[in-house]
């Protein structure tokens, strides 16, 4: 696996991402791998075991993830930045870019590129928007147990869960050693349960928040990862999924819970869903 940096231009003070590279480089395949909230790049270590023998992967650390740098203020945490660094990861991906650390050569691409973006719960979302505001080069979307509406329930059981361990850290005070353990920067554990780090287009409805409005802009195959074993995603979600995309499928996995390991199961639908996107 080789590592990249990426400098995200235009900000003070100077900040950059972080990509690993994997796989293998001739491949007609390419994998742009976005975490979930709190994840880093490492959440996919499955996939690269499975699925690198034959296709070209990628792993994005986000803002305050794994091996990038961190935002300089806790309330630039906003999906809105992650999503502009998606799209430099992008250009890097795509050969439009050069890597920080290698400033005068492009990465050299095969031509032509079948990119396919796999997101894992709120890299989901981000792939979609990705989808649908810069579909030139995008095969497909992969969605590890995310959809298009994001019910009460589910919300609710990821934002107690979060909450318990931000709590629990703040009594212990062991705030920075769980931040450490996930890799993150600590500030990120009370930042994403704001409000105003959801600033991606959505509605707030009866049902949950609804994504519906990105999810109908993208014209490509998507492939949804269902957890049998979680609420994030329950049968009405599947519905207005299904009617936002008519090219999409699902495939239920009964033991998985939230989200979904890349495991053997996961990654054979990936790997044949890939091939015939």
């Amino acid at each position: 696996m080789k590592s990249v940096r990426l400098l995200i231009s235009g900000e003070e003070p100077p900040r950059s991402i972080a990509l690993e590279e994997a796989g293998q480089e001739s491949a007609r395949d390419t994998l742009l791998c976005l975490p979930g909230l709190l994840e880093t790049h490492e959440s996919f270590g499955g996939l690269v075991g499975l699925l690198g023998n034959d296709h070209r992967i990628f792993l994005m650390d986000y803002a305050g993830r794994g091996d990038s740098d961190p935002m300089p203020e806790a309330s630039h945490y906003r999906m809105s930045r992650y999503l502009g660094d998606i799209g430099v990861a992008l250009a890097y991906v795509q050969g439009r870019l050069t890597s920080s650390m290698r400033p005068s050569r492009p990465r050299e691409v095969q031509s032509p590129m079948r990119i396919h973006l796999v997101g894992t719960s709120m890299g989901g979302i981000l792939a979609m928007s990705v989808a649908a505001q810069q579909p030139a080069g995008i095969a497909s979307v992969v969605l590890n147990d995310v959809a298009c509406l994001l019910p009460w329930a589910g919300i609710f059981g990821l934002m107690t869960g979060l909450g318990t361990v931000t709590k629990g850290a703040s009594f212990f005070g062991n705030h920075r050693e769980v931040a450490d353990d996930l890799r993150i920067d600590h500030r990120l554990l009370r930042a994403v349960q704001q409000p105003k780090h959801l600033d991606v287009a959505h509605q707030t409805t009866v049902h949950g928040v609804d994504f519906r409005e990105t999810f109908s802009q993208v014209r490509k195959p998507v492939l949804l990862l269902k957890s049998g074993r979680s609420e994030v995603v329950n049968d009405q979600a599947v519905e207005a999924t299904r009617a936002c995309n008519p090219l999409g499928e699902t495939v239920v996995l009964p033991q998985a819970g939230h989200p979904a390991p890349y495991d053997e199961t996961a990654c054979a639908a990936i790997r044949r869903f890939v091939a015939t996107a």
